[in-house]
């Protein structure tokens, strides 16, 4: 038997799966400011694992778009959750990207 998390704030049912990507997504974004005030402590000389974690943080920000985007696409609940949550994935990807290039062009 499948059971589901009925959750109700206001009107419409809210998406499990639209609360956990922007969960994840903001997740991500508070890794990205602590890599970021982390490498700027150590002026640029942070090391591979500042890296690694960051690569991991991209797919954690992709998984968290495709969990908001199958919150988006459940009939009957609210996307007002889901889509921020796929918006601040979207732009943490392209923010994680640019750097990733930037990186590896110096």
């Amino acid at each position: 038997m499948k059971q589901e998390i009925d959750m109700k704030f206001g009107g419409k049912r809210q998406s499990v799966w639209g609360i956990l990507g922007l969960c994840l997504s903001v997740l991500c974004a508070l890794t990205l400011l602590a890599l970021c005030t982390f490498s700027a402590v150590k002026k640029g000389e942070a090391g591979s694992c500042v890296g690694v974690i960051a690569a991991s943080t991209v797919i954690m920000a992709m998984i968290g778009f495709s969990m908001s985007l199958k919150g988006m696409r459940e009939a009957g609940v609210s996307t007002r959750i889901p889509m921020l949550g796929l918006f601040l994935s979207g732009v943490l990807f392209v923010i994680f990207l640019c750097l990733f290039l930037v990186g590896s062009m110096s």
